[in-house]
């Protein structure tokens, strides 16, 4: 379960970092929203919208995958997160409880995780 969750981890920082957008709404990403993005016809690019997040009164996140993180997160989905006790309607990023992340502790998650790798300690 700890490989998984440092793959989950991963995911998350890699999305983050292409993005350029705060991690909160991927706190509330569903598997759906996953599931149900759209195309960007003049790039390829797959936007994902998380409609619930902490300034969803403004408009859904969009979250934009390039093809290569779209297929990790294929393989994410399909493989990594069942193990997590995931379900269809779920949240696309769960504890190893198996629960969704609350309040902000999907955005502590990436300083933990910079800090971890040891790149540098003082950022």
């Amino acid at each position: 379960m700890q490989e998984l969750c440092l793959v989950r981890d991963m995911i998350i920082a890699e999305l983050t970092i292409q993005t350029g957008t705060r991690p909160g709404a991927l706190a509330f990403a569903e598997v759906q929203h996953f599931r149900t993005m759209r195309v960007e016809s003049s790039t390829n690019m797959r936007v994902m919208l998380i409609p619930d997040h902490k300034r969803s009164v403004a408009r859904p996140a969009p979250v934009t995958l390039s093809q290569e993180m779209y297929v990790k997160m294929q393989a994410y989905v399909s493989h990594i997160l069942p193990q997590f006790g995931s379900s269809r309607d779920s949240n696309l990023f769960l504890t190893m409880e198996g629960k969704c992340f609350e309040g902000g502790t999907i955005c502590r998650r990436l300083p933990a995780m910079w800090k971890k790798s040891g790149v540098r300690g003082d950022l």
